[in-house]
């Protein structure tokens, strides 16, 4: 059975997101999901500092970070939309670092001047006492000096891309510290020593607390805000998978993430005369500086009725899972987080959108129609009865050929046997249901002139 992709239910999305969305994906001309989850993700990061949502079973505020995965081949522009998004999230970041740099110095020339204390106090001390003369008010004077030690400055950039397990502690050491490991090459988190053990990733999107030990030092976090952005291209992940896949899943880390894998505009992406404009994201980015500036934290829960709309949701999704029959019971570990997901997405959607009191039934849906949709896609990309694994990976490998090949060629229709015996599927069988599975997505169509079948270009694509 061959499951097409929805389409992205932009319209769940509150208007300040929504309105930035949809300009980015028609200036920038990536893929839409790709484009909401980057949207999505800053907003989470930006906003994860400030606000905590009660789930509406209760029970103590929630920290409010997600985590999502996009799979998106190479030119899909993902850097750019990351770009384009966190941009304000950056320049808080770079005036951090400006801030750090300054106080390190400071803190390196007290430093040292403290050192020449202490070792003046030192060896005072050490003289009397060779000399059997008394040294308490000396040493009464290094307790103080001691105590006077100057603390070194630490970097609080939200922003991590390239980073390990320890620094993620380091970064997370504390009371309340915040992280977003945003990264849109995502090769290398994948291949970082920081997935090989999901326990700490868990952890930080629970909220901590954790405690590490090492030889010279102990670290203790807790109150945790964490959110995670992984772009990544398809044959990485599926290396990824195929090495640490069972682990990973095991462990509840995947359960966790919001996963999509969008169709591709490669090949479609026209350039327009037409300047741009960015005024709806120049909305977003305000909304987005305004909540980095705001000082206040937040404390949010469902109204009466969206909590008892939620209560129905949790049950619906509850029977869904059943391993008789249910219809998410094959990916019942993405649908056990599906409840508190859309609970977090709730609390980022009211806070953006500036809505007073507590969260209405409205946001709430709007919120579950995002998770809902990410949740048909990990059933999409996960699940066996789907036929996912080799001939999803054939149809992007071959999607990808005949793009290129319509792009360079400025053609629109190519003798199947020549994708066959010239293309990145050989393998007939393969070759047949990489097409099937593309003709179904209404990708590609099949034709036939006189005895000799042709590959069309679908028109699919023009709804992105």
């Amino acid at each position: 059975m061959i499951k097409q992709v929805s389409q992205y239910p932009i319209d769940a999305l509150v208007k300040v997101v929504r309105e930035a969305v949809l300009e980015v994906q028609q200036n920038v001309q990536a893929p839409m999901p790709l484009c909401a989850v980057s949207a999505l993700s800053t907003l989470a990061a930006a906003t994860q500092e400030k606000i905590k949502v009660i789930l509406p079973w209760g029970g103590y505020p929630k920290q409010v970070g997600t985590y999502w995965a996009v799979i998106a081949e190479s030119g899909e522009r993902k850097t750019a939309v990351d770009n384009i998004f966190g941009r304000e999230i950056g320049l808080r970041d770079l005036e951090r670092k400006k801030t750090y740099t300054a106080d390190l110095t400071q803190y390196e020339t007290e430093n040292r001047i403290w050192n020449i204390g202490e070792g003046s106090l030192v060896r005072q001390i050490a003289a009397l006492d060779k000399n059997g003369e008394p040294a308490d008010e000396l040493r009464q004077q290094l307790d103080a000096h001691l105590k006077r030690k100057p603390m070194k400055p630490r970097l609080r950039r939200l922003v991590r891309q390239d980073i390990n397990e320890r620094a993620i502690m380091d970064a997370l050491e504390g009371m309340g510290e915040s992280i977003a490991v945003i990264c849109n090459e995502g090769e290398i988190l994948l291949r970082s020593a920081l997935l090989s053990k999901p326990s700490l990733l868990n952890k930080a999107w629970d909220g901590g607390p954790f405690h590490f030990d090492r030889k010279d030092h102990s670290i203790a976090a807790d109150d945790i805000r964490s959110t995670v952005s992984l772009m990544v291209q398809s044959a990485v992940l599926e290396a990824y998978l195929d090495k640490r896949g069972k682990v990973v899943r095991g462990s509840g880390l995947w359960a966790r993430f919001l996963i999509c894998w969008p169709p591709s505009m490669q090949g479609w992406r026209y350039t327009s005369a037409v300047e741009s404009t960015w005024e709806s994201l120049d909305a977003y980015h305000g909304r987005i500086k305004e909540i980095l500036a705001d000082d206040m934290q937040y404390v949010y829960e469902f109204d009466a009725d969206a909590k008892a709309e939620f209560i129905t949701l949790l049950n619906r999704i509850e029977e869904e899972i059943r391993p008789w029959g249910g219809g998410l019971s094959d990916i019942s570990d993405f649908a056990s987080k599906a409840g508190e997901n859309t609970a977090r997405i709730s609390a980022l959607l009211h806070h953006v959108s500036q809505q007073q009191g507590k969260i209405t039934a409205d946001t709430l849906y709007r919120a579950w129609a995002i998770v809902q949709w990410h949740l048909e896609e990990a059933q999409r990309i996960f699940s066996p009865q789907f036929g996912v694994s080799q001939v999803q990976s054939d149809a992007q490998l071959l999607e990808s050929y005949l793009r290129k090949r319509f792009f360079e060629l400025i053609v629109k229709v190519l003798p199947r046997t020549d994708v066959l015996h010239c293309g990145p599927i050989r393998d007939l069988g393969r070759f047949n249901a990489a097409l099937d599975y593309l003709e179904a997505q209404e990708k590609i169509w099949i034709g036939t002139l006189k005895r000799t079948k042709f590959i069309n270009r679908g028109q699919y694509w023009q709804q992105y």
